[in-house]
């Protein structure tokens, strides 16, 4: 974690949250700031300093790390705290599985009935990432990789199967981050 003297600065409560959404928003703050390597593996979490940057009670907050630990994004350890889960070699091969089974599945799906309109997104996507590699802009790249991959499973419509992508695409993204370079 960097030398901040907030390390939960990224965190930030809505003016309005509706009831019971208030766990979803921790925890997809959380997502971001660990997939982002915000927060590096290994590091710990401190419940109370995050109720008290928040606002809130501790219910919420252990409702959105139950989440992150069935994402593989943090450890729950017993007497002891939670920390961000460390990236193994392991669940990044697992998450590949994953991803590539589900994706190929959308492409073959996709390819009995394409709809109108995704090639040509997809052409422009591709377009804008080698646009983005010529520049050598390796902070662009990476959303229009997601976002082609997002149109791909978009067309389909099944919105579980999204949910189990982005899941399975968290620990990917964080291998990336760990070992992004310009020559990757």
């Amino acid at each position: 974690m960097r030398g901040n003297a907030d390390p939960y600065d990224f965190l930030v409560r809505p003016a309005y949250m509706p009831r019971g959404s208030l766990a979803n928003h921790v925890a997809d703050q959380f997502r971001e700031a660990i997939v982002s390597l915000r927060l590096r593996p290994g590091t710990m979490l401190d419940k109370s300093a995050i109720c008290a940057r928040l606002g809130i009670s501790r219910s919420p907050v252990a409702e959105a790390m139950a989440r992150l630990k069935s994402e593989g994004l943090i450890e729950i350890l017993p007497q002891r705290g939670t920390v961000v889960s460390l990236v193994s070699i392991g669940d990044v091969e697992e998450s590949i599985f994953v991803r590539k089974g589900l994706e190929c599945e959308t492409v073959r799906t996709l390819a009995e009935s394409i709809p109108d309109g995704l090639l040509d997104a997809l052409k422009d996507n591709l377009e804008r990432q080698r646009h983005t590699v010529a520049a050598l802009d390796t902070v662009r790249f990476h959303p229009l990789d997601l976002e082609f991959h997002a149109l791909i499973i978009d067309a389909v419509g099944h919105g579980r199967m999204k949910a189990m992508v982005e899941s399975a695409r968290n620990n990917l993204n964080r291998a990336r981050q760990l070992t992004n370079s310009q020559r990757r």
